[in-house]
């Protein structure tokens, strides 16, 4: 179902012309270590969260985070709300955890990479998995977003308004609303995690795209009240921003995670290779 992607040296304020923009990109490694450990970590332009998740084969038995980079001074107290998590029962879908915790009183980013690593505990294999994607504004109303795992499998999608609009097989479904149950069906296997990635990075991106966070002092001015942990009520106005903490990977460059699983707590663990897991 991949077609060929859109690629150029495209930057990311919202005062530059289309065309010599730099494309928002974001990567995801996951890890399974042993005996009963996950790591999940994410870069893109305003996030690095790592999270590692313990298990004793049936269900979650400890989950901790990381924020290494990231947009508001209150981000990594969120990392204490994973503990919730203690007793979600392995399964190879990645949205389970949403039955076991509030997803807007977490890190959406540090919430995800859970359900990431949990899934893959729930799998069992493969002990890798790299998912890089990007995402280019062509114009006002269209995007085009890529991800192409480290297997080689690809999704090429285009999308305007909130909708997707190519290819053919995905034309006119809503991003938003109930994508993950239809996606459940129409996404075999992981490939229906990789298609929950590449919506992500869509949502990501458009708004990296259009709004220059280092103009805002506070959480409360970025909107979604609400929509996650630090955007709480309680917390957004005392959630500052930190400022600088953006930044952008052009093509001709490094990209996110080139130094993937950095600092992690993990460390005593014998972590299950690429070659060892297609074994």
């Amino acid at each position: 179902m991949a077609r060929p992607g859109t690629q150029g040296n495209i930057a990311c304020m919202d005062t530059t012309p289309l065309k010599a923009r730099t494309p928002f990109r974001r990567s995801i490694e996951i890890r399974l270590f042993e005996p009963a450990m996950a790591v999940a970590e994410l870069e893109d332009d305003h996030h690095h969260f790592q999270v590692s998740i313990a298990c004793d084969g049936r269900q979650v038995t400890g989950a901790t985070g990381k924020a290494i980079r990231f947009p508001w001074s209150l981000c990594p107290r969120a990392a204490g709300e994973l503990a919730r998590l203690v007793g979600t029962p392995l399964a190879p879908d990645p949205t389970g955890i949403l039955d076991h915790g509030d997803i807007r009183q977490q890190c959406t980013h540090m919430f995800d990479l859970a359900g990431l690593a949990i899934a893959a505990l729930g799998r069992g294999s493969p002990g890798y998995r790299r998912y890089d994607m990007q995402v280019l504004e062509v114009d006002g109303d269209l995007w085009e977003a890529q991800l192409r795992r480290d297997d080689g499998f690809e999704l090429n999608w285009s999308a305007r308004l909130g909708e997707l609009s190519e290819p053919a097989e995905v034309a006119g479904r809503s991003l938003k609303g109930p994508f993950s149950s239809w996606a459940r069906t129409h996404f075999p296997g992981d490939e229906f995690e990789a298609a929950l990635a590449l919506r992500r990075t869509i949502f990501v991106g458009k708004f990296r795209h259009r709004h220059d966070l280092d103009q805002r002092e506070t959480a409360i001015d970025s909107g979604n009240m609400g929509g996650c942990f630090v955007l709480q009520p309680q917390r957004a106005a005392k959630a500052r921003r930190n400022k600088g903490a953006t930044i952008s990977f052009p093509l001709d460059g490094p990209g996110p995670l080139a130094e993937a699983l950095s600092g992690t707590s993990l460390e005593s663990a014998s972590a299950i290779s690429p070659r060892e897991a297609s074994r």
